[in-house]
């Protein structure tokens, strides 16, 4: 007879941040993390995740990088989303540099991202990059697929 492993995943509440009933913009989207991104001195890549009606129902630190990247692993972004219930998620990282500009590697992460929530069910409504008072919107850019956007 064989033995295997049981497992439990779960999601571990850490802290709690202020939030607006729902999200319906990029700048809403922006005003609910900005605080969480200031001062720091390397990339950070968060992940909001939030309910049909874009309530905000988690918000999770995802990676954190060196001053100019930052690796994520797309099957452990999407199993956190699943295992909170996301039906939508929405993607922020900074850029201590201070470029808005998306890198390629952003674009190609973004992309990444975008293919394998669609591939579960889960909308991406945005990819937002925070720099010090101003960020850059994947979505009002028009890089993602505008029918899967805000």
């Amino acid at each position: 007879m064989c033995v295997i492993p049981v497992y439990e995943s779960r999601l571990v509440r850490k802290g709690s941040i202020r939030s607006p009933p729902s999200i319906r913009s990029s700048s809403e989207l922006f005003s609910l993390v900005k605080s969480e991104f200031k001062d720091l001195d390397r990339e950070h890549f968060c992940v909001l995740y939030l309910d049909s009606g874009l309530k905000p129902i988690g918000f999770k630190l995802e990676s954190i990088g060196g001053g100019s990247q930052c690796v994520v692993d797309l099957r452990l972004l999407l199993k956190s989303a699943l295992i909170a219930n996301a039906s939508s998620i929405a993607l922020i990282h900074n850029h201590p540099s201070g470029e808005l500009k998306p890198s390629r590697e952003d674009q190609v992460l973004t992309d990444a991202i975008f293919k394998g929530c669609s591939s579960v069910g889960i909308k991406l409504i945005d990819h937002v990059i925070v720099c010090d008072f101003a960020y850059f919107s994947f979505a009002d850019s028009g890089i993602l697929n505008k029918k899967e956007v805000l």
